[in-house]
């Protein structure tokens, strides 16, 4: 029985039994046994404490009987047992099974019971400590893959207006910052000189890293103040903005003028475009992903990522080809390698749906 029998059940050998049944059930392999047969020796000890006047012994035994339920029997029975036994510092426990179990669609509810019950049961009440805390927790994402967000390949279009959703909870301010890296194109092979390997995980070290070695600057910051609501509740928002030059960037999202999160991410207008006809044997060229016009700079030509580097292929029998009708693969604008816990819904591995921007 651990450290519930001597204080509890004063160490009897009936919740000692008890115990042994109610791992069974749970178990349900070595021995099984019946729920009804469960339920039976459960309300049985039930009847056997409260004839005792041992209400403490009878409220764990209520615990066990309420675990047998589901849905809303076990909500209805535990709100009885929390009337019932409210006199008991142990009460609060009931009060926090309650409140996890109108966390999902009545929140509000279960906010307002436990903070009535930390204050009736004080510091015995760490169930409902631990609940508060956790709902309550501050949260902030910033999710550049709306349908509001359009973009072809993994980069985003520099000039373009973008609407980022943002969702938080808890917050006063959001700020995203977008650090230009000076001297790092699409390759990132730059990167090796201030000791980040681009081919593995670009993670939080490294991109703080980059941001105290690399030259830089800052080319965009975003502000929003949000507006006051209760601690527990997530809200949506969102904030439109027109993307920088091309370039490489870290961007930083704060909450509460605290650093959450980075981000490496790409600006860039360009693909790669190679036309075949039956005339022309794979003819490459860069063009813009919206006009389709070629681009022939080469610094603009080093923001094209490799994602827009893979050949992509035009076969056509008519004798003109216009770039701006190729539809290319579509991917959320990323950053290298990111992490899929991340406070940044900017990465490889989302699989929401995005499109063209707009200008």
């Amino acid at each position: 029985m651990g450290r519930d029998s001597k204080p509890i059940y004063g160490d009897d050998l009936l919740s000692v039994l008890t115990e042994a049944l109610v791992n069974a059930y749970e178990d349900n392999y070595y021995r099984p046994i019946k729920k009804e047969e469960l339920r039976e020796v459960l309300q049985r000890n039930l009847d056997f404490y409260q004839q005792q006047g041992r209400r403490r012994a009878a409220l764990h035994t209520e615990w066990k009987l309420a675990d047998l339920l589901e849905g809303e029997k076990r909500l209805e029975f535990l709100r009885k047992v929390s009337k019932f036994y409210e006199e008991l510092p142990e009460n609060s426990e009931t009060i926090a099974r309650i409140c996890a179990l109108l966390r999902d669609k009545q929140l509000d509810e279960a906010v307002q019971l436990a903070k009535a019950g930390e204050q009736r049961y004080g510091k015995a009440a760490v169930g409902l400590h631990n609940f508060l805390a956790d709902v309550e927790q501050p949260y902030i994402q910033v999710d550049w893959s709306s349908p509001e967000l359009k973009t072809e390949g993994n980069a985003f279009y520099p000039g373009a207006t973008y609407r980022a959703l943002i969702r938080w909870k808890n917050m006063k301010s959001v700020k995203i910052n977008f650090i230009r890296l000076k001297g790092v194109d699409a390759s990132l092979n730059a990167l090796r000189a201030y000791g980040v390997n681009p081919d593995m995980y670009i993670g939080k070290e490294a991109l703080a890293r980059l941001v105290s070695r690399a030259p830089h600057e800052t080319a965009l910051t975003l502000r929003k103040e949000l507006p006051t609501l209760p601690a527990h509740r997530t809200t949506e928002d969102s904030i439109e903005f027109k993307m920088p030059a091309a370039g490489v960037y870290v961007a930083e999202l704060w909450g509460n003028d605290r650093l959450m999160e980075r981000e490496l991410v790409l600006m860039s207008r360009g693909t790669l475009f190679e036309l075949k006809t039956q005339t022309v044997k794979g003819k490459k060229t860069y063009v813009d992903v919206i006009t389709g016009q070629p681009i022939t700079d080469p610094q603009e030509i080093a923001t094209v990522p490799d994602e827009r580097k893979n050949t992509i292929l035009v076969s056509a029998t008519r004798a003109i080809i216009r770039p701006m009708q190729k539809r290319v693969v579509k991917s959320t604008p990323t950053a290298r390698c990111t992490d899929p816990g991340s406070a940044w819904n900017l990465r490889r591995c989302s699989t929401r749906a995005t499109a063209t921007p707009t200008m």
